[in-house]
């Protein structure tokens, strides 16, 4: 009988032999690999970890702040505004929610 289909079996043979011998090859390669964990990290004091940038080597963080607007501008209005609606909600419970200790650690936000 005649078939207008291609004969794919060879194909379809060869390539399970070749996927079956890629994975096999993983394994047995992966098979030797020991994980390592990180190595230890210095301490400044107990509890306290040593960052990666030495004492002279941190930025100067003063220079990365702007200086406060120009009296009479629009930025000094804008914040002046700013500041305003948010002295406004003094006494008010978002105030007391934003002004807590615990609104700038994650445990408050999580819930925990």
């Amino acid at each position: 009988m005649f078939s207008i289909m291609p004969n794919y079996s060879g194909f379809l043979k060869k390539r399970r032999l070749l996927l079956a011998l890629g994975c096999a090859a993983m394994i047995v390669g992966c098979a030797g690999l020991q994980t390592q964990g990180p190595g230890p990290v210095p301490e400044i004091m107990p509890g306290f970890l040593a960052g990666y940038l030495d004492q002279d080597a941190l930025p100067n963080s003063q220079a990365l702040i702007p200086p406060p607007p120009a009296e009479g501008s629009a930025a000094l209005a804008l914040d002046e505004e700013v500041s305003n609606t948010s002295l406004a909600l003094q006494g008010t419970p978002r105030w007391a929610l934003l002004s807590s200790p615990g609104c700038t650690q994650i445990r408050h936000f999580a819930g925990i």
